[in-house]
């Protein structure tokens, strides 16, 4: 929690001074936008007019309409027409990674951006990415996601659980351990992307597989980063089953990654702490949170055994410190009210949060259960990603800023 907590501040120190440098050269290339969409009707216009609002006008726009079934391909073609610079391209892959493939072999851009269809961008991401990518070195930049505000509990404790989690994200990029480009608003080289041959298509999360394969190829050649400037926005999971339903895709699919990746791990090739510590550490808290409900009961046993309420007064204090000072740390896309609002609500949400950790412990259970299943799909090479996505309300209009 220190580590999180002060690395994240110190990457804004970092980046404060960086940027309050003179920027000495012009930086405009060509952004191939790629939205890969199935079934979309009651998110993608929102999608596309957040596309058409970015400050940033050198945009080509390509939506990759896959095996829909819905109004997704009529709201794709009447935007195409009222919009210049607009592609529509269909397909019947019946994949995600299959439909972004395809759409690159259209791209024109110097730099992509894939966007989920259920999400928008805010009206500057697409500059501020741009702006990152004056580092030559730099192959691919993960977005800052913002959940959406909208009406439920769990609306709630996933907007904190992903402001929480965006800021700690800072603190990886400042010690170069990060290893994860989410699929929401991610920007790439397109020559380097092609150079590594696109996105696999055996793993359930491709973007996870992409960031590591990126990793592997060019070891401390190139790296991947994090802007919290490029603010992208998407929604909650509607109810506790597509919230399992979500997690299991990610949980199933890293394994799936870290085993196919497996070379990352303990390597002199690549940046010492990632290779040696972080990801190592990553599996270490997979196996924990199968520990986890024991540990958690012994140690509530302990306090009321030895009437010592003292320690659990001081783990509340540390947890209210810790997410306190992260949220209003958290000033890329949220403003001081938001800030302060959510930084009281964590602390009411301290014991409901546990509702998100009871089900990253029962995908643990299930992913590591899977182990021997997954093991076999690379082995044969039998596993096919294909689109399985969760509902979505779409009830939130386009905010245009």
């Amino acid at each position: 929690m220190a580590f999180f907590l002060i690395g994240s501040d110190v990457h804004d120190i970092i980046r404060s001074r960086r940027h309050g440098q003179k920027e000495l050269q012009e930086y405009n290339p060509l952004v191939t936008v790629i939205v890969p969409a199935h079934n979309e009707e009651k998110t993608l216009l929102r999608n596309i007019k957040s596309v058409a609002a970015s400050t940033y006008k050198y945009i080509e726009l390509i939506i990759v309409n896959d095996s829909s079934t819905d109004a997704t391909k009529r709201i794709a073609c009447k935007f195409q027409r009222e919009y210049f610079g607009v592609k529509v391209v269909d397909v019947q892959v019946r994949g995600k990674a299959k439909a972004l493939n395809l759409g690159l072999k259209y791209a024109n851009g110097t730099l992509v951006m894939c966007l989920d269809a259920d999400s928008m961008l805010s009206p500057n991401a697409i500059e501020n990415a741009v702006k990152e990518f004056r580092d030559e070195n730099l192959v691919a930049l993960s977005a800052n996601v913002k959940i959406l505000a909208d009406k439920g509990f769990l609306n709630l404790l996933q907007r904190v659980e992903y402001l929480l989690n965006y800021q700690m994200k800072k603190a990886e990029v400042f010690a170069h351990i990060q290893y994860i480009i989410g699929g929401v608003g991610s920007m790439y080289r397109l020559t380097e992307l092609k150079e590594v041959g696109l996105y696999d298509t055996d793993t359930i999360t491709e973007d996870i597989d992409l960031s590591m394969k990126i990793i592997e190829f060019y070891g401390k050649d190139k790296k991947i980063g994090y802007s919290p400037n490029v603010v992208v926005y998407t929604e909650a999971v509607l109810s506790l089953p597509d919230l399992y339903k979500q997690r299991i895709r990610w949980k199933y699919g890293r394994y799936q990654s870290f085993f196919k990746r497996r070379k990352l791990f303990f390597s002199t090739r690549y940046n010492f702490l990632l290779s040696w510590i972080y990801l190592p550490y990553a599996l270490y808290a997979e196996f924990s949170y199968l520990l986890e409900p024991l540990i958690l009961g012994y140690v509530l046993y302990l306090i009321i055994q030895v009437n010592d309420y003292g320690t659990l007064i001081t783990c509340i204090i540390v947890f209210v410190t810790f997410t306190t000072f992260q949220m209003l740390g958290a000033s890329n896309g949220y403003n001081l009210v938001e800030r302060l609002k959510l930084s009281f609500l964590s602390i009411l949400l301290m014991v409901p949060m546990y509702l998100v950790v009871y089900y990253e412990y029962l995908v643990s259970v299930v992913g590591l259960i899977s182990i021997k299943k997954i093991m076999s799909e690379r082995k044969k090479g039998t596993f096919n990603c294909e689109w399985n996505p969760v509902e979505r309300s779409g009830s939130t209009t386009f905010i245009g800023g």
